[in-house]
């Protein structure tokens, strides 16, 4: 593991690595400025607070009203904060891109890191959804990567489970949509140590358990703790909070404090059988595959490769291998309680992008093989078209996909009711 990797920017930089790092960042900064936006349901998040008897998504709000309690009901200062954050998590993919082209210094690895800042999944993504706690979670993953990565791999648990357990309190969705890099980024440390199937076991069995506390919290809080609904209670808080507030608030956000586990289930199969939904979700899938593809084969090859004669095929390395990718795509479970599958499978893409760098800049490929076109299965030309593809097309949104795909499901849908 070389540590220095991770602190090189800061102590020592050639001319074209300022200039690399200089570009990816301010494309980063214009990809937010271009597509940020804000609205009354995720600001309505940053109301809820222990001081105001709520438990879910409560941390973020606590904090503001204990720093501000004069001020946290303000619209300006919600959306400097959600605005600083986009700008954060920019800042961070940017670096991140930054360290991978750094480690491997090829044409082929800027045009990954560029594929990963530009992915209609990544920072567009976030800046279209800009005031959502994922953005804070991410920050606070790759922050806990750094960590992770300059300690021994015995004490990862240490890091691991506050980690899992904070990013709970942020959003109880973050234990499957972030959380799980952590456990896999631990897994990654198990790799080519071992070659007997228990040991396998036993590592993944560990690693696994760290989320155990982050989890029992999570349902401790989506049950016990859970809001019951009352139509007098609600109306009654609706009105006081939109009455301290200088913002209209959310019904739909304040109603995910009330909704139970069955509530959410039945209230995801109802947003989802309707025909426009449908083909809006698979635009969004479709706008997110090229990327995503990227990013698996990006994971696939950190990990030793895809030929034989550079994949280590023991049960062990296979098992291993295999669980962190399932924690990698664990966000696929959470379309059975919330109908926002555009950003689970953004949440995807991002857990492999992130995954796969901290990977190859704490673990870098051999050179020779970083140079050999048939070290990644996609030639250069189709880095670019992705590239561009993914400018031209623009951000997701947590339930829809970009706005030029969308305009195509809105024609389609009218050609579709003419013909009827």
């Amino acid at each position: 593991m070389q540590k220095n990797i991770l602190v090189q920017p800061f102590i020592s930089c050639n001319h074209n690595g300022k200039l690399v790092f200089c570009g990816l960042l301010l494309l980063s900064y214009l990809l937010v400025m271009s597509n940020i936006s804000f609205s009354s349901f995720k600001d309505t998040h940053y109301l809820f607070s222990i001081q105001q008897g709520f438990y879910s998504r409560a941390l973020v709000g606590s904090i503001i009203q204990l720093l501000v309690p004069n001020h946290y009901n303000s619209v300006l200062l919600i959306h400097a904060i959600q605005g600083f954050f986009t700008l954060m998590i920019a800042t961070s993919f940017s670096l991140l891109g930054y360290y991978y082209w750094k480690a491997q210094k090829t044409s082929t690895s800027l045009l990954i890191a560029l594929a990963f800042i530009t992915a209609p999944g990544t920072i567009q993504f976030f800046a279209r959804d800009s005031g959502r706690f994922d953005q804070i979670g991410y920050i606070v993953v790759i922050v806990a990567l750094l960590l992770m990565f300059m300690i021994k791999r015995k004490w990862h648990w240490l890091v691991i489970v506050p980690i899992s357990i904070l990013l709970v309190l942020l959003h109880e969705a973050l234990l499957l949509l972030a959380a799980p890099v952590l456990v896999a980024a631990s897994l990654m440390m198990y790799l080519n140590n071992g070659n007997k199937i228990n040991d396998a076991f036993k590592a993944i069995f560990l690693s696994s358990m760290t989320l155990m506390p982050a989890t029992i919290i999570a349902i401790y809080i989506l049950t016990i703790l859970r809001l019951d609904y009352d139509p007098n209670v609600f109306n009654e808080t609706f009105l006081y909070l939109d009455k301290t507030t200088n913002y209209s608030i959310s019904k739909g956000s304040l109603m995910v404090q009330y909704r139970s586990m069955e509530d959410n289930i039945f209230h995801t199969f109802n947003a989802i059988t309707s025909l426009s939904r449908l083909l809006n979700l698979f635009l969004a899938f479709i706008a997110l595959l090229p990327s995503g593809i990227v990013a698996f084969y990006f994971l696939l090859h950190t990990m030793g490769g895809l030929k034989r004669k550079q994949f280590n095929y023991s049960i062990y390395n296979s098992l291993i291998k295999l669980t962190i990718l399932m924690y990698c795509f664990a966000p696929i479970m959470l379309c059975f309680i919330g109908h926002d599958y555009p950003r689970w499978v953004a949440a995807i893409v991002t857990n492999l992008f992130i995954l796969a760098i901290f990977a190859a800049v704490n673990r870098p490929l051999d050179q020779k093989n970083a140079q050999n076109s048939s070290y990644f299965p996609f030639s250069k030309h189709y880095l670019y078209i992705i590239i561009i593809l993914s400018l031209v097309l623009g951000p997701i949104s947590a339930t829809s996909p970009p706005d030029a795909l969308r305009r195509i499901a809105s024609i389609t849908l009218h050609i579709v009711k003419m013909l009827i």
